[in-house]
């Protein structure tokens, strides 16, 4: 689905049929009155499009979005007080939109909520706890089922659920004493850990997911998750959902800036429902709702004019100047101090990899990745990295494939890794200390997990591997690299059974590697890298950060558990790779008493030819 699939003639009927403030905005963004970024703009051309599939009632779209109910909430909200002035705010539109998308969208025959899990990001100091506290609050008092309602509001410490935990009791009980709630004053009890309705059994109360608690024990028809991009597991938040197995009623709602850490759950849901809301047409995820105010590139950080993309509060001009004087400060003072992905994480709500001497910029490995169609292995020439396995590193096969764009010089990088499970003590433990999923590459294909009882790589095994993809993809291997310290076996049986082969051992240190690694960071920058959206190359792309000596720069990490293995093999393969379309080599040549080298003897005739004919 695009933005450009948009035509007010198609639509220009909702508009008169629903007049809801939800669907005003929709338009509103789309015929472009408010500024908004792609994502925003897909997920209201979304919106249209299900109201059409809504008046269809079909079996495929079991949905409906009632008018009646996006007015309620919308009531509702616009009588929540501020909780420092106990007066009411008047509502942004995009506050309207995210309220109405959340509670109108209903279940046929349940009239359940239609979204199981929300995603809802700004950047920072736009209204995230006032709209976190409203939804709270509506359900606690008006929502579904009428009996034995569960809100649970959460965050990642104790400190940080406390605070949101007093705004929505404190505006709970500025609407218990207001006019229009007062009559329910003596059937709530409000204390610092819990507000209870005795006469329905509905509770509202706080968890956070550092405590010893847990959510286990919780069964919450509606969950908060304040700040979610901080969650390096996703326990917490499925311990959440586990316990509403059997309530296809129950909703978790996220909201969260983004982060500048890209190895997160998070991080890991915006990829997906990035995906979902671009490929709409695929109809996946149905119930999910995925709304996401960010700058469309990081570059927009010096276009102001752009940023109510990131900062939908900006459209209210009561507040607009002081927002936007606040916000060229911090950019201007972030800028100064070189820390400028602090502001572009924040205050324009976009995704970075904010490591000190990072590698790579998150930007630039996003733009690399294509689809699996649009580039084909087999039968071309590449260069194979060859990273072996060490106690607790994973085994790393990386393909590094030259080729022509038009006139443009390309790489496309590939590749398959080995993963042990002896020092962690077991691929769960495993994947919880590297904070990568294993499981889930191993079923995309991205890797093999040791089935060795001893959780221990077999080298025979990765030989075997690499013969069987060379041969399936008919590749035309230039060179294999690799570091020969623990790769004596596997390159013994190579040299003994493919004499073809170049075999180059890379010296492992700034002198060698320094090039190489200028090189593939170059490409990458001047985009002229591909690859295909496999998780584990870009998790190690994001862990690598740069170390340098008088002799030049290399790869490194800040952790042990923080994996480079494969960007260290892709290095390995383009050390001899950047040459390719230079026609030089790194090889070294083996001593010959022959006066022509190591020259063929194609070469040796061109050599006859251009110098000494006539």
């Amino acid at each position: 689905m695009k933005v450009s699939d948009f035509s007010i003639r198609k639509y220009i009927y909702l508009k008169d049929r629903y007049k809801d403030a939800g669907t005003k905005y929709c338009f509103d963004v789309l015929t472009e009155k408010i500024i908004a970024g792609k994502l925003i703009k897909l997920a209201c051309l979304r919106h249209l499009n299900d109201l059409i599939r809504s008046e269809k009632n079909t079996k495929d779209f079991p949905f409906f979005y009632s008018v009646d109910i996006a007015q309620g909430i919308i009531n509702f909200a616009e009588v929540v007080p501020d909780v420092t002035t106990n007066r009411p705010l008047t509502l942004a539109s995009f506050q309207k939109f995210i309220y109405v998308m959340e509670m109108a969208w209903r279940k046929r025959g349940t009239n359940g909520m239609r979204f199981k899990r929300s995603y809802i990001s700004m950047s920072r100091t736009n209204s995230k706890t006032q709209i976190a506290s409203t939804l709270a609050d509506y359900n606690f008092l008006l929502g579904t089922p009428a009996y034995s309602r569960e809100i649970v509001i959460s965050s990642n410490t104790t400190s940080q659920i406390e605070q949101l935990y007093n705004y929505v009791s404190l505006t709970l009980e500025h609407l218990l004493n207001s006019r229009y709630f007062g009559a329910w004053k003596n059937e709530v009890i409000i204390n610092s850990e819990r507000a209870y309705m005795p006469k329905t059994k509905t509770r509202l109360f706080k968890l956070s997911a550092d405590s010893k608690r847990g959510g286990d024990s919780s069964h919450p028809t509606l969950a908060i998750f304040d700040e979610y991009h901080l969650q390096t597991t996703t326990d917490f938040v499925d311990s959440l959902s586990s316990g509403n197995v059997q309530n296809s009623d129950a909703t978790l709602i996220i909201i969260s800036t983004a982060g500048n850490n890209p190895n997160v759950p998070m991080f890991k849901d915006y990829k997906a429902y990035t995906k979902m809301i671009v490929n709409d047409d695929d109809r996946k995820l149905d119930d999910v709702l995925f709304l996401c105010w960010e700058q469309d590139n990081d570059d927009e950080v010096w276009e102001p004019d752009t940023w109510i993309k990131s900062n939908p509060l900006l459209e209210v001009e009561a507040i607009h100047d002081k927002l936007m004087d606040g916000l060229l400060s911090e950019r201007d003072s972030q800028a100064s101090q070189g820390s400028l992905s602090k502001f572009l994480t924040k205050n324009m709500n976009r995704w970075q990899n904010s490591k000190d001497g990072a590698y790579l910029d998150l930007s630039i490995i996003q733009k690399s990745i294509i689809k699996h169609g649009d580039f084909n292995i087999d039968h071309r020439d590449v260069y194979i990295g060859f990273d072996a396995s060490l106690a607790s590193d994973d085994n790393a096969i990386a393909f590094a494939f030259p080729y022509m764009d038009g006139e443009q010089q390309k790489w496309h990088l590939y590749q398959h890794s080995f993963i042990p499970t002896k020092v962690a003590g077991g691929i769960q433990a495993k994947v919880e200390q590297d904070g990568l999923d294993y499981v889930s590459f191993e079923e995309q294909g991205w890797c093999d997990i040791t089935k060795d009882r001893f959780g221990m790589i077999n080298q025979d095994e990765v030989y075997e591997w690499v013969l069987t993809f060379v041969e399936k993809h008919d590749l035309n291997v230039k060179a294999m690299l690799y570091d020969a310290w623990g790769t004596g076996r596997f390159i013994r049986r190579l040299d003994e059974n493919r004499e073809n082969w170049l075999l180059i051992p890379v010296r492992q240190g700034t002198h060698s590697l320094s090039e190489p690694t200028k090189f593939l960071r170059d490409m990458f920058t001047a985009e002229n890298v591909t690859m295909f959206d496999d998780g584990l190359m870009q998790a190690a792309f994001t862990n690598a950060v740069l170390k340098s000596d008088n002799n030049g720069i290399q790869v490194d990490k800040n952790k042990a558990t923080q994996k480079i293995d494969i960007v260290d093999a892709m290095i390995d393969a383009v050390y001899e790779g950047m040459n390719y379309f230079d026609d030089w080599s790194n090889a070294p040549e083996e001593k010959t008493k022959s006066p022509f080298g190591n020259m063929s003897s194609d070469e040796i005739n061109d050599y006859f030819k251009k110098d000494f004919s006539f």
